[in-house]
């Protein structure tokens, strides 16, 4: 494609006299594209981060039984806690636009990372593929 280098990365850039400074979004396999908008499911992470028995969690784009592209959050709980499903949907649907809410929630024992330490959301993805 000519002289472009296509990396599926999605960033915004801005000039500032000469320079123009590139900012990293996200990688467009883990964003949720509706309306003509690209949704980062990241901020699921933000939402649920201040609930009480839960270690980590993250939002993530995957694939339901038929095939199309749906929200979903996976969250590690504290060891000995509780934590309903519903818990974690509030949290959502009180910070965050509708468009963001995750079609399901699901509990799992670690949140795959990569090896800079960060939540490989394209796993999760892989991982719970179908599950709703």
């Amino acid at each position: 494609r000519g002289t472009w280098l296509y990396t599926q990365d999605l960033a915004t850039l801005e000039e500032d006299g000469d320079d123009v400074k590139v900012t990293f979004l996200s990688r467009k396999a883990e964003v949720h594209a509706t309306e003509g908008k690209y949704l980062n499911p990241a901020e699921m992470d933000e939402a649920v981060r201040g609930v009480a028995g839960i270690q980590e969690a993250a939002g993530f784009v995957t694939k339901s039984q038929l095939g199309t592209p749906i929200l979903a959050l996976a969250a590690v709980k504290m060891e000995g806690k509780t934590v309903a499903e519903k818990d974690l949907l509030d949290a959502c649907r009180a910070s965050l636009p509708a468009a963001l809410h995750p079609a399901f929630v699901t509990f799992t024992d670690v949140l795959p990372k990569d090896w800079m330490g960060q939540v490989n959301r394209t796993r999760l993805s892989r991982q719970f593929s179908g599950i709703a």
